[in-house]
């Protein structure tokens, strides 16, 4: 996972939607794991560790580090796969045009 800050990587976090999201107590902060996808299609996997005493969640603190990881490649985007239907990329992009913020309706 390549380390960094998304505003220096090229990608927009304000244009497309959280899709996962689960938070980890870690010595009186917090680790975030997540992935965002783009209103572009793409999938980026996330690790944002909190500075100590810090809550993100709540509006308040500073990162201590940050990792993001294009995972597009990586994440099946079919309406039909065997046995469970439709993919959570599908479900996530469907999502994201729901919202309309899809620049590939």
């Amino acid at each position: 996972m390549a380390s960094g800050d998304a505003r220096n990587s090229g990608y927009d976090a304000g244009a497309g939607i959280l899709v996962e999201l689960r938070s980890v107590p870690d010595q009186g902060c917090w680790v975030h794991y997540g992935m965002w996808l783009t209103n572009s299609g793409a999938f980026l996997k996330f690790v944002a560790d909190e500075a100590f005493g810090s809550r993100l969640l709540e509006g308040s603190g500073r990162l201590e580090h940050f990792e993001l990881e294009d995972v597009s490649e990586q994440v099946s985007t079919s309406a039909h796969l065997p046995g469970t239907g439709r993919s959570f990329g599908w479900l996530a992009l469907d999502a994201l045009r729901e919202v309309g913020m899809s620049k590939t309706q």
